[in-house]
């Protein structure tokens, strides 16, 4: 499968707790939430500068999110995919869902297949 086309990143990793907040905002979810599909504290994105390791749980998160935008043309229907679709070959489980399981990567695979043909 090919690798999804270049897009331009419109979330980058948050480096604080404010942009961690404008994050879940974005996704529609609230920080605790957030928190949940990381698999972090909710107290570790409430910190002033994000740690590491807090950062390192958000990018496979962002991986799937910043593509999403880009294939939605709009960010909140980015989120609502994120949220409440239920992705072909995935079944019942949301993108978030996923994420939250460890599984990112199946979703990047979805994307990929959407954008190279094999779903619509």
């Amino acid at each position: 499968m090919s690798e999804i086309p270049m897009f331009e990143r419109k979330w980058p990793v948050p480096q604080t707790g404010a942009e961690a907040a404008d994050l879940a905002i974005a996704l529609m979810i609230t920080k605790k939430q957030l928190a949940s599909v990381i698999d972090v504290s909710p107290s570790s994105l409430s910190r002033p500068k994000l740690s590491d390791s807090t950062k390192k749980q958000l990018r496979p998160l962002l991986d799937v999110f910043n593509p999403a935008i880009w294939m939605a043309r709009d960010e909140k229907r980015a989120a609502f995919w994120m949220s409440h679709q239920h992705p072909q070959g995935m079944g019942p489980d949301s993108p978030l869902d996923w994420i939250a399981k460890g599984k990112a990567q199946m979703v990047k695979s979805a994307q990929e297949a959407v954008l190279t043909g094999w779903y619509e």
